[in-house]
């Protein structure tokens, strides 16, 4: 997804100099099948293959960019990459005006294609071809011990689920919710010492009356190094990188193949955690047979029919659900994708309606990345949708703010995350950060993202976009996680288990 503060850096350097504008954008497509425009990344990044239909600017070095037909491997697919529809051919026209929504009352979809994110890690499913494991169990999944309740506790708006029109109304606290389960017990703060931690994040997080400090991953890195005993001991929600995406849970039409989600799920359950749903509609990693549908009725079907089976699939089992992911351009407006192209603004409607009929407990979210300026276009284009959609009777609970972000951030200062979080979790029942790293990113940079969401009283968590730094989507160089490349806990973990103390 990822073009974090630099998203706008062509519009910056573009004024200056002809020549910049050759340069893409850092985190900006510079390669793939059918791709038009241009190879060469801007200073201090190289353009890195992710699939054959896709190539960012990331950090580092000044590579020369592969060719559409390079066989050169990304060494840790990002969860998410830009907006190039996947099969590679040139996305349809946008509607020159807005279009009219047309969402079929109870047309249960949901289209969230959005932005070009270089993603952070959902880039194409390695889950689909794993070994079948065991179905979850119909059980709830516990989501975690509930920790200390706080004095106050979060006192989010929650959307009626036996009526999804409904507008929210005020409820006393989060709701425990789909998955949730809960251990009673207070949360055991010291956590077990191990890897060099000093506290159990989670727990620590929990006591000030927040719902979990997650983390992305999926089988193929639970499996590696040190992750799996990591997240036991210190994060209490768990996202899938990619074996929820389309192009691995539904590659042909009909067809579904959940063997990583089920793995994932299934781990959850029997370690005590969350699970956030990632997700049900996005632009990117779409299979390839989705994008090329120009009908209106035909996509809204196949759009309602995944969410439903995706959804309704884990039932109970999810915390929350990411149901449109990235669907805004950088000045607010809709990203060009197959959904919005095709369906128009409804397609928001109806995916969240089709979400909720899905199951009715599951928070259900929109996700974006470059949210962390109050006063940035897309900022202001997600509260102002948002609002409007709530007060329209559509069922969305939450914001996510995606968060990846970089130290010190030109155009956008970490110091700046704060107002534009509470913005944020003005607009809607409840809020988290949702894939939060920092490139180059301070101890006293991760405190001020924790506080920010401590002081907010209806944002519920924080995820952090993978464990170590070797297994980020923008590579280790910048250090952007909380455990090194041995899984040792860094300077910013303990810091954050002193400030959260």
């Amino acid at each position: 997804m990822h073009f974090r503060d630099a998203s706008i850096y062509m519009a910056v350097v573009g004024l200056t100099s002809t020549t910049a504008l050759a340069a893409v954008a850092p985190f900006g497509q510079c390669g793939g099948v059918n791709y038009k425009g241009d190879s060469a990344c801007a200073s201090g990044f190289h353009c890195l293959k992710y699939n054959d239909w896709y190539s960012q600017c990331i950090p580092g070095g000044e590579a020369a960019p592969p060719s559409a037909s390079s066989t050169s491997a990304v060494p840790s697919l990002p969860s998410k990459v830009p907006a190039m529809e996947p099969n590679g051919t040139a996305p349809v026209a946008a509607p020159a005006s807005s279009p009219a929504e047309d969402e079929s009352c109870d047309a249960d979809e949901e289209g969230g294609d959005a932005a070009t994110e270089g993603n952070e890690g959902d880039d194409e499913s390695c889950e689909a071809d794993d070994e079948p494991v065991p179905s979850p169990s119909s059980a709830a999944i516990s989501g975690g011990n509930t920790g200390v309740k706080p004095a106050a506790s979060p006192s989010p708006t929650a959307t009626s689920a036996s009526n999804p029109g409904a507008k929210p109304t005020p409820s006393a606290s989060p709701s425990p919710a789909a998955g949730s389960g809960g251990n009673s017990s207070a949360p055991n703060v010291a956590g077990s010492g191990r890897n060099g931690a000093k506290c159990n994040l989670d727990a620590a997080f929990k006591a000030k009356g927040k719902k979990y400090v997650g983390v992305a991953t999926d089988q193929y890195t639970l499996s590696a190094g040190k992750n799996k005993e990591v997240i036991v001991d210190n994060f209490g929600c768990v996202t899938p990188e990619n074996s929820m995406k389309w192009d691995a849970t539904e590659r042909s039409e009909g067809q579904f193949t959940l063997d990583g989600a089920n793995a994932l799920v299934s781990f959850a359950t029997g370690n005590d955690k969350l699970v956030r749903g990632h997700t049900t509609v996005w632009h990117s990693q779409l299979a390839p047979w989705v994008s090329q549908i120009r009908d209106k009725a035909k996509l809204e079907e196949v759009m309602v029919n995944h969410i439903k089976k995706l959804v309704g699939t884990y039932a109970g089992k999810i915390y929350a659900w990411d149901v449109v992911n990235e669907i805004f351009d950088e000045q607010g407006g809709f990203r060009s994708s197959v959904f919005y192209n095709v369906l128009g603004e409804g397609f928001v409607s109806t995916a969240f309606h089709a979400a909720r009929q899905a199951d009715p407990l599951a928070k259900l979210y929109i996700n974006d990345y470059n949210l962390d300026g109050a006063n940035y276009g897309k900022t202001k284009g997600m509260i102002t949708h948002v609002k409007k959609w709530i007060a329209e009777g559509v069922p969305i609970d939450g914001i996510g703010s995606q968060s990846h972000i970089s130290s010190p951030g030109t155009l956008f200062p970490i110091s700046g995350v704060p107002a534009a979080l509470k913005a944020l979790c003005d607009a809607a029942p409840e809020c988290a950060v949702t894939e939060l790293d920092i490139n180059n990113g301070k101890p006293a940079d991760w405190v001020t993202v924790f506080d920010a969401c401590v002081d907010i009283k209806n944002c519920v968590g924080i995820t952090v976009w993978g464990v170590s730094d070797t297994n980020s989507w923008i590579g280790a160089a910048g250090g952007p996680l909380l455990f090194d490349g041995s899984f040792k806990a860094k300077p910013s973990y303990n810091e954050l288990c002193s400030a959260l103390a």
